[in-house]
């Protein structure tokens, strides 16, 4: 699996990354896995803000978790608020 570093991609396309990043992915890299195949693992593409609000309409939140999230996030504003006074 050596010899694959510095090798071209199927379109031809090279990537220049420095040591560290390449120990990474060799470190993340399977037995027989590219190093194409180990940053599509890892890195996903993003999300537009429609296809997020898409996938947390769908999500089933219990109201028991959501009473939770809006006194977490009251306590953090109180927090926020407290320390620029």
């Amino acid at each position: 699996m050596a010899g694959k570093k510095g090798s071209k991609a199927s379109s031809g396309e090279t990537l220049e990354i420095d040591r560290e990043a390449y120990e990474r992915l060799e470190e993340a890299r399977g037995e027989d896995e590219s190093f194409s195949e180990v940053i599509k693992r890892c890195v996903r593409p993003r999300q537009t803000a429609e296809e997020i609000l898409r996938t947390m309409r769908r999500a089933a939140v219990s109201p028991s978790t959501l009473r939770s999230i809006e006194e977490s996030a009251s306590r953090r504003r109180r927090n926020a608020h407290q320390t620029k006074e």
